[in-house]
């Protein structure tokens, strides 16, 4: 057997209340960060499954050096938004602490999707092109 396999601890798939005003996790409630960080100092989390569309691009980069110091990768929350996975699987690649880009099955018909690959061991080989290598198709 090469290695032991690992099953690593995700929190935040769902979130059971909103913040009362939008702040650097978006629209998470402050109870529901400062409980991801208590789990984190109790060594039961691994990963923060944490939505991009309600935290958003900038504060999700912003927030990143707060999980790494509280030893959480991440993971963004993708489902429903068929984009995602490939724009959040960029956005991992440049922030880093990404051990995951949650996936969906299925791309919308108007986006051109060809310019992602998949290597051999599931992992995203992403384009170097503008606009996260997405285009619509003409």
């Amino acid at each position: 057997m090469v290695g032991t396999p690992v099953s690593l601890i995700c929190e935040g798939e769902m979130r059971s209340e909103r913040g009362e005003e939008r702040w650097r996790y978006g629209d998470y409630s402050k109870r529901h960060i400062d409980r991801l960080f208590e789990l984190a100092e109790e060594n039961l989390v691994d990963i923060s499954n944490t939505d991009l569309g309600i935290v958003g691009f900038t504060n999700w980069r912003r927030t990143m050096p707060e999980l790494i110091k509280a030893g959480v990768k991440s993971s963004t929350h993708t489902w429903a938004w068929t984009p995602r996975t490939y724009y959040s699987a960029q956005l991992g690649a440049g922030v880093g602490n990404v051990v995951i880009a949650e996936g969906i099955p299925r791309g919308a018909q108007e986006i051109d999707y060809s310019e992602y690959r998949f290597g051999s061991q599931g992992n995203i080989i992403l384009p170097d092109a503008p606009g996260f290598g997405l285009r619509f198709k003409t």
